[in-house]
């Protein structure tokens, strides 16, 4: 069934994004997890689009873990900009299953340094997802 016919023909020939290729290659990978962003299809002007792609809230979304059974936010533990995007990870989203802690997704320069001081180590986070799990 032709299903294009429903949809307006300027729609219908937009080019393909990379991000559809991405969760394509990604659908085909036996229980791999795929990070999405939203990827707006209006002309926003450069600087509204820049301080959306580079600023974090802390307590805010900034992204999606996908995997075979569910969709899960990526809630920002900090606030600030970001100062760097994972792109290995971009390309291989099933490292993050391997080794989560090396498997970093960006890297924020901190709005308030204080905000680190909250966060747990990762011995201290494995210890709370073992107690989390023994309940």
């Amino acid at each position: 069934m032709d299903t294009t016919r429903y949809i307006a023909k300027h729609v219908v020939n937009l080019p393909k994004s990379g991000i559809r290729d991405f969760f394509d290659i990604v659908a085909k990978m036996k229980d791999a997890i795929s990070l999405g962003v939203g990827e707006p299809d209006f002309d926003t002007p450069w600087h509204i689009r820049e301080a959306g792609i580079y600023a974090l809230e802390k307590g805010k979304t900034f992204g999606t873990v996908e995997s075979v059974k569910a969709v899960s936010d990526i809630y920002a533990p900090v606030s600030g900009t970001v100062a760097a995007i994972n792109e290995e990870l971009i390309k291989s989203p099933e490292k993050i299953n391997s080794d989560a802690h090396a498997a970093w997704i960006v890297k924020v320069k901190l709005t308030n340094p204080g905000d680190a001081s909250g966060l747990l180590s990762a011995a201290d986070y494995e210890k709370f997802i073992a107690e989390e799990s023994a309940h």
